[in-house]
Formats: C-alpha cells, structure tokens, sequence
C-alpha cells in the first residue's frame, strides 16, 4: 500500500475522531455511521444550513410584519436593528437600504411626511436614518 495514502486515512482518522468528540449527542447520533471526515463535516454543514435557511425565512417575515405602534421610535430602531444583527449572524447580512425599508415600511400613516423626505434622500445610512 502507498506509504502516502495510509497516511492519508491515518490524519483522516484522527480527524474524524476530533469531530465526533467535540459535537453534541444530537448531532453525533446523525453523523456516527460516518466513515470519513469529510462526510461528517458535509453533513454538519447541510444541518446547520437548512438551520439557518429556516431562520432567515422566519426573521426576513418578521422584519416585513414588524409596526412601530405605539413603541417609542428609539425602542422600534433598536428592535428592527436587533433583528437585522440577527439575520447577519444566520448568514445573510442585509444591505441599509434593506433594513431602512424595512423600518420606513413599519411606520404608520402619522410618519407619512418622514418616510417621504427620507425616501428620496441618496445614500441614507442606519444612522442617518436613526438621527
């Protein structure tokens, strides 16, 4: 056999060994019956991907149902902003323009005046927006 190639599975071995023991009883009951490294990293990155898609689609339908209310402007600023850090952290990061949509959509017929000025502004940032 190819001193190279027993190498190979050697460090694939002792790499398996190094996830298996460093993932939860959840997720090793799902990826146990692995051979390779490779295999149980592919397979960790399919759960945790369709994770995240799930969460991103929750949040993204939270961003678009989100109204302002009766909630001081700070309060929903910071709430909208929250759930934007959020969407990042899951793996899509919005642009500000998304998330200043987002927020001006939000806002009741009162800001009417506010969302029209802010709209046809070129470059509006998050803390343009905020200030």
């Amino acid at each position: 056999m190819n001193p190279s190639y027993v190498q190979w599975i050697a460090q694939d071995q002792q790499l398996l060994s190094y996830l298996l023991s460093s993932m939860t009883k959840e997720i090793l009951v799902q990826v146990s019956s692995l051979e390779h490294a490779s295999e149980v990293w592919k397979a960790v990155l399919e759960m945790f991907s369709s994770q995240a898609k799930s969460r991103i689609l929750q949040i993204k339908s939270q961003l678009s149902r989100e109204k302002k209310g009766d909630q001081p402007a700070s309060a929903y600023y910071t709430k909208m902003k929250g759930l934007a850090d959020e969407m990042a952290a899951a793996g899509k990061k919005l642009d500000d323009d998304d998330v200043i949509d987002y927020i001006l959509n939000g806002l009741d017929a009162d800001y009417n005046p506010f969302v029209s000025s802010m709209s046809v502004k070129d470059n509006l940032s998050l803390t343009d927006l905020y200030g």
